[in-house]
């Protein structure tokens, strides 16, 4: 976990009680059934990208500020964001794109956080797992304490995307080669997760990883107010 800011002198640093685990990967690769199989084992998990997606239909000030910054086009005749004719503009654009993330990230954290302080103390404990594409591009593995890749070869990772989404195989490489590589994610990952398709074999490496983090200290401090 990288360094916080200093507590103020009305605040008391102490460590959390359970781990932040991230689990992110590219398209394809199996995050959200890495995420499944950690859920059968009774862990908490929070998908960024679905807490993206809802709080881009419900918060207006995410709503007023993409309309600031793409104008009505990006807009369906109901209110909501279109959210296809915005990832067209973005696709390509590394500008705008960052421009997208800066109002919509952090909202998505202080979302997580608020998720994570409602549960209550068993669903916290050991450690609660977060799903998202762009935990490092985000910066959202400042956040956590460590930081799961699910890695698969990029055929295996183009099939299955063929597959899901009935998209020819040159849409999938350009999605592909438009997000980190995979070979960056690897080098910064804190545990690496293969997923080519051996059900078994990776039902294993998750069974051993959730006891090997429920084992761990967490090393992230977290801050209190103390009474006036």
């Amino acid at each position: 976990m990288k360094n916080l800011r200093q507590p103020t002198n009305r605040e008391m640093v102490r460590f959390a009680q359970h781990l932040l685990v991230g689990v992110t990967g590219g398209i394809g690769s199996g995050k959200s059934t890495v995420c499944k199989s950690f859920a059968k084992h009774g862990r908490t998990v929070l998908s960024a990208d679905d807490i993206a997606r809802q709080l881009t239909d419900t918060n207006d000030e995410i709503k007023s500020s993409i309309k600031q910054t793409f104008g009505d086009k990006v807009f369906l005749p109901n209110g909501l964001v279109d959210r296809n004719a915005l990832a067209v503009i973005v696709f390509n654009n590394q500008s705008l794109r960052k421009k997208l993330d800066a109002i919509i990230h952090p909202k998505v954290f202080t979302a997580i956080d608020n998720a994570i302080e409602q549960l209550p103390s068993s669903k916290q404990k050991p450690y609660v797992v977060i799903e998202a594409a762009l935990i490092y591009e985000s910066g959202m593995d400042e956040r956590l304490d460590y930081v799961i890749v699910v890695n698969a070869s990029e055929h295996e990772r183009i099939e299955r995307v063929m597959r899901r989404d009935g998209v020819p195989r040159e849409a999938v490489v350009a999605r592909i080669h438009s997000q980190m590589s995979m070979e960056q994610m690897l080098r910064r990952a804190d545990f690496v997760i293969e997923n080519n398709g051996d059900e078994q074999g990776l039902a294993e490496t998750v069974r051993f990883l959730d006891r090997l983090l429920a084992s761990l200290l967490p090393q992230r401090p977290f801050k209190e107010t103390l009474p006036k």
